[in-house]
Formats: C-alpha cells, sequence, structure tokens
C-alpha cells in the first residue's frame, strides 16, 4: 500500500519540523504544502525540498487547513496513492507507530488512528471514544469493544475511497477540520476504524502558558466555531465549554474574554 503523508508549514522550515525529522527516511513519501506568506520560509523550503526529493506545493499565502487538505487528497489520488497520512509539524512519531501502521495497512482499514498525548502536560488527547455498554465519552483506547466519535487530524490514516464522495468543509479556516471529518464521515458513514496500541505526541497549543498570543488564538478558534455551528445554541453552548476547558487548565481571568466575543 503507497502512503503519502501531508505535512502543513506555516512560516516555518521543514528542517525544523519534528515531524519531519521523525518521518523522514520511511517508507512514508512526504509532502509538504507551504501556507507561509514569509517569502523567506518559501524559498528556503523550496530549495531543501529539492535538495531532499521531497514533494512540495507553495500555496502563496495561507489559505487555512480545510483547502490545503482537500488540494492534497486530490493530488494523492492522481499520484496513485492508497492511503493518505496528516499530520502537524510538531507531532513526534515513533518507529513503533511507523511498524504498527505498516502492519495494518492490508487490513482494509477506512481510519487507522494512534492514541496521542499531549507533549506539553502529558495527558491523552486522542481518540475519543465511547464504549458500547456505557454512554460517556473517554478518551484513549478501552478494553472492550467501542466506536470513535473524535480525533486529532495529526498521525491519522485514510484511506482515499473515503474521500471518494467527501471533502473538507472550507467555510473553517483553521479549527474543527478535524470535528468536521469525524462528525461528517468518520461517524456518519460509519467507516471502517482501527485504533493502534502505540502513542505519538502533540504540542498542544492549548496547553501552553496563557498570554495575548493565547488569547489571539481562541478568538480564531470561535471565528471558525461560528462558521462549523449553524445555530447560535450550538456555538454559545462550544464558547461556554472552551471557556471551562482552558480556565480549569489555566487560571487565568483574560479567558472570559472570550464570553464576550
Amino acid at each position: 500500500m503507497k502512503v503519502a503523508c501531508l505535512i502543513v508549514l506555516y512560516n516555518k522550515l521543514i528542517k525544523d519540523s519534528q515531524a519531519y525529522e521523525t518521518l523522514k527516511n520511511t517508507y512514508l513519501d512526504l509532502f509538504f504544502i507551504d501556507n507561509s506568506d514569509q517569502e523567506t520560509y518559501v524559498k528556503n523550503n523550496q530549495e531543501f525540498a529539492n535538495n531532499y526529493n521531497l514533494h512540495y506545493y507553495s500555496m502563496h499565502g495561507n489559505i487555512g487547513l480545510s483547502k490545503a487538505y482537500n488540494f492534497f487528497v486530490k493530488e494523492a489520488k492522481r499520484l496513485g496513492y492508497d492511503y493518505i497520512l496528516i499530520s502537524d509539524d510538531d507531532t513526534l512519531y515513533t518507529q513503533e507507530f511507523l511498524d504498527e501502521l505498516q502492519d495494518n495497512l492490508s487490513k482494509d482499514y477506512d481510519v487507522i488512528l494512534p492514541i496521542i498525548r499531549d507533549n506539553i502536560l502529558g495527558h491523552l488527547v486522542s481518540p475519543a471514544v465511547r464504549q458500547r455498554k456505557i454512554s460517556k465519552a473517554i478518551i484513549g483506547k478501552p478494553e472492550g469493544d467501542f466506536n470513535v466519535i473524535g480525533a486529532f487530524n495529526s498521525g491519522m490514516c485514510v484511506n482515499l475511497r473515503c474521500y471518494d464522495n467527501w471533502q473538507y468543509n472550507e467555510n473553517v479556516f483553521l479549527y474543527f477540520v478535524d470535528i468536521d471529518f469525524c462528525d461528517n464521515n468518520l461517524v456518519k458513514n460509519k467507516l471502517k476504524t482501527h485504533v493502534l496500541d502505540c502513542e505519538i505526541r502533540q504540542n498542544c497549543s492549548s496547553s501552553e502558558p496563557f498570554s495575548d498570543q493565547s488569547l489571539k488564538r481562541l478568538y480564531m478558534v470561535l471565528d471558525d466555531a461560528k462558521k462549523f455551528y449553524p445555530s447560535k445554541f450550538k456555538y454559545f453552548t462550544y464558547k461556554l465549554f472552551l471557556v471551562k476547558r482552558m480556565w480549569e487548565d489555566h487560571k487565568d481571568k483574560k479567558v472570559f474574554k472570550l464570553l464576550k466575543y
């Protein structure tokens, strides 16, 4: 099975990507979509990709994740790949992940997921599953039967047939792309999903020390939430959830500014 791995960049050098460092020289074919809006990064990344025989596409500015993913899906199909692996640039992969993924590629799964641990706070963050005899959702891979109801994009390996009649919602720019896939494709279309036993690590921006930059990022999250959730009630419910989670993690009163947004 041929696997194309996508790493999306934004004002970052390929050589500084933790995902690249842990995935180079493997059976995966590496593709980079560069959303950088600073010419220095584009020029250096293009030269680096040429020197190391990497697939590289500059978007000449930040087109967001959903459009980048849709572009990549079409390109991977055109080039005859079977699966795509989606990755953030700062995800840390292991040989155990690569071996276990390779062992499962021939088993005809629609989606293959790793367990993801936050590299900053150390807790599990993906996937979200619901055990069939228990209604409450949990994070991780429990014993017994369960259904996946949510997962991070990074580390997600998807059979390209899953995109034959579905594409990412381009109304959302950066956030909710993973929720869109899980809600409107994985769960809705009952995709055959397998969770690996191994863990990978992800640097979650929501776990970084809270700052004015964090608040700016959360405003961007809410901008996408307004586009993703069709009703004011669902948007307000999500906003309360976000504020509650940020307060529990950081205990910074600035998070309550989000309630007025």
